[in-house]
């Protein structure tokens, strides 16, 4: 079992020449991805959008459900107009091998983490 420690160092009270290390927050470190990810964007082209592309994608999601909004923004290279659209009924889970599935596939991605 790995854990996450998030931590700061401060001056002991009342001994300004002493530090202290103060655990601010444990977690296990499986869930520090669900917890620290704002969303997952995966960016198209509007020429590579398709049934099989989108298909594609779709059963990956299903495939790894989760707490990860998942948003979708594609882009038109004539116009150069953007559209985002965040997914309301799938939700991903924080997972490698599933970043490793869509590096391979050639998925263009984003992790956004939380500020």
């Amino acid at each position: 079992m790995f854990v996450f420690v998030r931590a700061t160092v401060q001056n002991k009270y009342n001994k300004p020449e002493e530090f202290e290390l103060k655990i601010n927050n444990i977690q296990l470190l499986g869930d520090v991805g669900d917890s620290n990810c704002r969303g997952i964007v995966v960016h198209g082209k509007s020429h590579e959008i398709n049934g099989a592309w989108i298909d594609d994608l779709l059963q990956s999601v299903i495939a790894k459900p989760g707490k990860v909004p998942l948003r979708i923004a594609v882009k038109d290279d004539e116009s150069t107009y953007y559209v985002d659209a965040t997914s309301r009924k799938y939700k991903l889970a924080f997972d490698r091998e599933l970043f490793e599935e869509w590096e391979y596939k050639g998925y263009d991605f984003k992790i956004e983490k939380s500020g």
